[in-house]
Formats: C-alpha cells, sequence, structure tokens
C-alpha cells in the first residue's frame, strides 16, 4: 500500500511542472519579439554581433546566428 501512496505521489509531482509550463502561442510570439528587439539593440554600429561585447575569433558566427533568428521570423527591415 505504501508504494502504491509513493507512486501516486510521484506522478502526481510529474504532472504539476508540465501544467505550469504551458504558454500560449500569443505568449510564445511575444517572447520572441522581444528577443529580436534586443537582438536588434546590442547590433554594433558597423551591423555586426559579438558574444558578450567580445569580438572572439569568430565574429561571423555571433552574426550569422543573430541573422539567422530574424530570417527564422521572416522579419524584413523597415528603416
Amino acid at each position: 500500500m505504501k508504494k502504491l501512496v509513493l507512486i501516486l505521489v510521484c506522478i502526481g509531482l510529474l504532472s504539476l511542472p508540465l501544467s505550469a509550463m504551458a504558454i500560449t502561442s500569443a505568449q510564445k510570439q511575444t517572447d520572441i519579439n522581444e528577443g529580436l528587439a534586443y537582438l536588434a539593440s546590442t547590433q554594433n554600429l558597423d551591423g555586426s554581433w559579438t558574444y558578450n561585447s567580445i569580438a572572439g575569433p569568430y565574429p561571423m558566427a555571433a552574426t550569422a546566428a543573430a541573422l539567422l533568428a530574424f530570417v527564422d521570423q521572416k522579419y524584413k527591415p523597415t528603416g
């Protein structure tokens, strides 16, 4: 009987985070838009991006990763 109660408690505890993590597609899109706004605000004057304000050995990789985020959302610059 103790094992059955323990199993039921474990199942109940495992199901809690799933409902807490559920978000709507509108919330998800809002978060994506905020991420893109952050990327736009951290773009360097020459149009590139860097990791943690350090160009490092692969500055093109940081720029490519940032641009892929915009391309994935079919972002088109307005200005």
